[in-house]
């Protein structure tokens, strides 16, 4: 969820109120917020939700700010942009988080539809080979456990039911989704329905094309994950070793106390970009199962 618990839930519709124009006007430099908090179905507008980041964003500042003053005060050394810059880059890091928070799980909303989808063509495909219509393949589709797919053609079915014809419901449901496999399957079931081409056929070409894509997913992560894991290599041992043993020989040769704060800051950075790394390649990672 986005960082909005620095905000008490109860001063959010207050602290925002006032500022929601603004937050309107900068929400419409980024179009695809309204749709991606629309397709979460969050309690906020995109005025609300710009401001509330904002928000969020500066009360951190503010935390980063107090704490790293209170250890530079304790240590006798100079404040000024030593606890200024982690402030502002606590400030930028989390609004940027904030701000591309949505876009974030409308991809998983996506990866959870292509996740089950290939269950989901392979359902259909065996039910109507084995005789059942298409409105009974897609109940069993429906009734099995899809995940987002399964809701998705719940809707269809229950549209159906209740009168709408199938392409029109099929079609309804090609725009809800922002699955582009889901989608191109969709529309091609349309056609077939309006042409009256061989349904199996259809299924069967599409579920190839979408494991080949997904075995052509997970061989370029293996491909890009080579340099991510030796830079993560070389930011977990060789630059935290290199780095003490150079910050301990300028130490003595200048005769300076910098030593203990340096290699502080040299961990902490260090830790800082393992643990973005890592984030990055789970990210990046395909979800396929």
């Amino acid at each position: 969820m986005p960082m909005f618990s620095l905000v008490p839930r109860p001063l959010r519709g207050p602290l925002s109120r006032p500022f929601r124009g603004i937050g309107s006007r900068i929400a419409a430099l980024f179009p695809g917020l309204k749709g991606d908090l629309e397709l979460l179905k969050s309690d906020y507008g995109p005025g609300d939700y710009v401001v509330l980041s904002f928000i969020s964003a500066l009360i951190a500042a503010v935390l980063v700010f107090a704490v790293t003053f209170l250890l530079l005060q304790t240590r006798g050394m100079h404040v000024g942009g030593n606890a200024i810059l982690p402030a502002a880059a606590a400030f930028l890091l989390l609004l940027y988080y904030n701000f591309r928070w949505p876009a974030l799980q409308k991809g998983k909303k996506v990866e959870a539809v292509e996740r089950e989808l290939t269950y989901a063509m392979r359902e259909l495909l065996t039910a109507m080979s084995a005789g059942s219509s298409l409105f009974k393949a897609m109940e069993m589709v429906a009734g099995s456990e899809h995940g987002k797919v399964g809701e998705e053609f719940g809707i269809t079915v229950r549209q159906i039911s209740g009168g709408v014809p199938a392409d029109k419901a099929l079609e309804a449901m090609a725009l809800r989704t922002d699955s582009q496999f889901l989608k191109k399957m969709l529309w091609q079931m349309i056609g077939v329905l309006k042409s009256g081409a061989s349904m199996q056929e259809m299924l069967q070409s599409m579920q190839e094309s979408v494991l080949n894509y997904q075995q052509n997913q997970i061989r370029r992560y293996t491909q890009e994950m080579n340099l991510w894991i030796l830079l993560y290599i070389i930011t977990a041992i060789a630059i935290p070793s290199l780095g003490a043993t150079l910050i301990v020989v300028l130490s003595v040769l200048s005769n300076s106390s910098f030593n203990e704060y340096a290699l502080g800051a040299l961990l902490l950075i260090c830790f800082v970009a393992e643990g973005a790394l890592i984030e990055y390649m789970n990210v990046k990672r395909p979800v396929m199962y």
